[in-house]
């Protein structure tokens, strides 16, 4: 959980790294981006050709005239899993909860997960969708059993993040498209309303579910991070996927959707980021600080970083 730009992805892969794990990317958008606009599977191949979700689909909904039509997933989506939703998926019980999009996606939801599990041969399915109501979702869902990474960035670094040209690689055939950019402001106000969202969720679940992970100190301290995260799962393998302090070997994955780097594959070396504290404009710096403010001391971030 927590708002985009902090390193979900790479975390995400380093997890699926782990015995008996297996990175999923973000579900969220594998109906619309994935199947609707086949855009890529991280293993290079477009989404409805690769073999892994083939195999998914079949072990997730049987024969192929049974399975949910997409367009009718997404619209479920729209209805029932937005932001603002959050507190009140938190407040549903168990299945039917008599909120008829919610009821119709699910099971659908839930049928993707053990799927996904099953042909992967893995306990543990990540998820990187990130949005709070996905993750509160995963309490109504039967059959699943739900742990919560609350993934948090200095909003600074994800404002300036929010402004860098990057290429979009999963489009097929779009060989210079690029990711979408976006103000400092825009910025500012989904991080304080993501993690925002988190926090109702951290709340709920308790901490024997849930952690805080700030992605500085995952970067600084990767192995440590993914022990913790993996212990409070309870499937903590015996050994982890790091050559080095900073150095994890990464094996192809089939992540269907997130920040290009899902395409890497092979020694990764994980580094801090930190060119926003010298190329963040101060007006950009400023309005994000003062906009983000009420979050700030709680996750440990100064208040004046100014040049």
């Amino acid at each position: 959980m927590g708002w985009t730009r902090s390193g979900s992805t790479i975390l995400d892969s380093v997890l699926g790294a782990l015995e008996g794990w297996v990175s999923a990317g973000e579900l969220h958008y594998i109906w619309e981006r994935g199947l609707l606009e086949d855009r890529l599977c991280g293993c290079g191949v477009p989404l409805r050709e690769c073999p892994f979700w083939r195999d998914v689909w079949v072990a997730a909904y049987g024969r192929e005239e049974d399975r949910p039509d997409p367009r009718q997933v997404v619209i479920w989506q729209q209805q029932a899993v937005r932001t603002r939703h959050t507190p009140r998926l938190l407040r549903m019980g168990p299945l039917p909860t008599g909120w008829e999009p919610l009821d119709a996606y699910a099971p659908v939801a839930a049928a993707l997960y053990k799927g996904i599990g099953e042909v992967a041969g893995a306990e543990v399915v990540v998820d990187s969708s990130k949005r709070p109501s996905d993750a509160a979702l995963l309490g109504v869902l039967p059959g699943i059993d739900p742990y919560f990474v609350h993934l948090v960035r200095d909003p600074r670094a994800v404002a300036y993040s929010w402004q860098r040209r990057k290429a979009t690689l999963d489009l097929q055939g779009a060989t210079d498209a690029e990711m979408p950019r976006h103000s400092s402001l825009y910025s500012a106000f989904g991080w304080l309303e993501l993690n925002g969202g988190a926090e109702l969720v951290r709340r709920h679940f308790g901490r024997h579910r849930s952690m805080l992970v700030r992605y500085e100190d995952f970067v600084a301290a990767p192995a440590a991070t993914v022990e913790r995260v993996a212990g409070m799962a309870g499937e903590l393998p015996d050994k982890l996927p790091f050559t080095g302090t900073h150095t994890v070997t990464l094996q192809p994955n089939h992540m269907a959707g997130g920040n290009p780097t899902r395409f890497n594959a092979g020694d990764v070396t994980l580094k801090p980021d930190t060119e926003w504290t010298k190329r963040l404009s101060r007006g950009s710096n400023l309005l994000t600080t003062l906009t983000d403010a009420p979050l700030l001391r709680r996750y440990r971030y100064p208040l004046l970083t100014l040049r």
